[in-house]
């Protein structure tokens, strides 16, 4: 095919050439929910309100309830890409927050799949490796890197 121009043959490109997607990872972070859970998809800036318990309820009314890993290289790539803390600023958060507040922590488990699956409206976090289809629906992939 003969192009007039070389920006013809550029703009040709770039019309036919397809969109760049981000090939899937096993450290993705899927952002997971119990399967009753009033939302289908969430933001990175609802996820880190519900973390922070600034957001407490789901569309429709139900409780939100957020499910932290136990320490682990998990919970430090989910502090940093959805909180956006380190762990001693996160720290600080929680202290702050039950000194004024009273509010404590959202509660951990080591099997953050089992818990999401069994607690009505809880929504946690795992790598892509981890998760089990049918367990929790995923809300929103984070990819890895």
């Amino acid at each position: 095919m003969r192009f007039a121009t070389p920006i013809a043959a550029v703009l040709a490109l770039c019309i036919a050439a397809p969109a760049v997607v981000h090939a899937e990872s096993p450290k993705d972070i899927l952002i997971i929910a119990n399967p009753a859970a009033g939302a289908s998809k969430v933001t990175v800036a609802d996820v880190r309100d519900m973390f922070l318990k600034k957001r407490t309820s789901w569309p429709g009314g139900a409780k939100v309830v957020p499910v932290n890993v136990t320490e682990s290289g998990l919970r430090n790539d989910f502090r940093a890409k959805v909180l956006k803390m380190s762990a001693a600023e996160e720290r600080s958060y929680w202290q702050e927050r039950k000194i004024k507040a009273g509010e404590s922590t959202p509660s951990e488990f080591g099997d953050t799949l089992r818990a999401v699956f069994k607690m009505r409206g809880a929504i946690s976090y795992v790598y892509r490796s981890q998760f089990k289809e049918g367990t929790a629906k995923v809300l929103l992939v984070i990819p890895a890197g």
